[in-house]
């Protein structure tokens, strides 16, 4: 009948009586998160119905937000690793990629755009442990 986002035309309804617009207030609050141990805000939107009390995001619109946020948050964090990593460890964006066994240009097209969560991931732990450079540049140098 309705999805979850419970819309019928531009009227809001709650999705659990049925209730329309007139009968749902809106609240608006700044919320903090934590996303692998970084903070992160987003403004959330909660809707109340006045005739059964349900609360909820009746519209969605909160994950959106919060992807968003997300999604900015391991951009800014995962582009400065790799600065980080390059500058404490005198590499290049093409020695990285030698290193990882990565296709050539993969690190500079991080440091450029948007960073996948398993790229801010593998970044973030290299942060973490760089002895694990060390290992690598040891392999690459076995026969």
């Amino acid at each position: 009948m309705f999805s979850d986002t419970q819309h019928r035309g531009a009227i809001m309804i709650c999705p659990v009586c049925g209730s329309e617009k007139d009968k749902i207030s809106i609240t608006n609050n700044i919320v903090e998160k934590h996303w692998f141990g970084i903070p992160f805000r987003y403004q959330e939107k909660l809707n109340t119905c006045s005739w059964c009390g349900s609360e909820g995001d009746f519209t969605g619109v909160n994950d959106i937000k919060i992807t968003d946020a997300i999604d900015a948050v391991r951009t800014k964090y995962g582009q400065g690793y790799i600065e980080g990593i390059m500058e404490n460890h005198n590499l290049s964006p093409v020695s990285i990629d030698r290193l990882l066994g990565l296709d050539i240009g993969t690190t500079s097209k991080m440091q450029n755009n948007d960073v996948k969560q398993i790229e801010f991931l593998f970044f973030r732990l290299l942060k973490e442990y760089p002895q694990v450079l060390k290992v690598l540049e040891r392999w690459k140098l076995e026969p």
